[in-house]
């Protein structure tokens, strides 16, 4: 039976040798050691366009996400700064949106938090589809505008 010292010690023994590999010169083909070799770009085929697609949508969704977390929140508590207000049938400044509110104000629930993330992540995804239905229209648009030139 194995003891947990020596389970350890096989575990960091791997971890040692996956993360030396790293450390190695990369090799091109039949090139070890070149210094100035330098990678060539990208030709305009060489990904199919939904990949493409994909990419920028992820990238707009990713990059978009920060703003739009920050605006779900802001928008939540205003929401919630209404709700509690109305409840108590006057202005409950103990939810007052964001930098409005008092320094002990309540926290969001787990649950909150959660719906505000789920909400700022969807809008997200929105934000990039919209993006993407642009493009196609204007890829459209200048497809359109080709066939027109072509037909005079």
């Amino acid at each position: 039976m194995m003891t947990r010292t020596t389970r350890s010690r096989q575990w960091a023994l791997a971890l040692l040798l996956c993360f030396s590999a790293s450390l190695l010169p990369a090799q091109s083909d039949g090139d070890a050691g070149s210094a100035g070799a330098s990678p060539e770009p990208y030709s305009p085929d060489e990904f199919p366009g939904w990949a493409r697609d994909l990419r920028r949508g992820e990238i707009i969704a990713l990059g978009s996400f920060p703003v739009v977390l920050l605006l779900a929140n802001v928008g939540y508590d205003a929401v919630r700064f209404g709700r509690e207000s109305l409840k108590a049938g006057e202005w409950n400044y103990t939810y007052a949106p964001w930098f409005f509110g008092p320094p002990d104000k309540p926290p969001l629930t787990e649950d909150e938090r959660i719906g505000v993330i789920l909400t700022a992540a969807g809008m997200s995804v929105g934000v990039a589809l919209v993006d993407f239905i642009i493009g196609r229209i204007r890829a459209d648009s200048r497809a359109g505008d080709r066939t027109r030139a072509d037909r005079r």
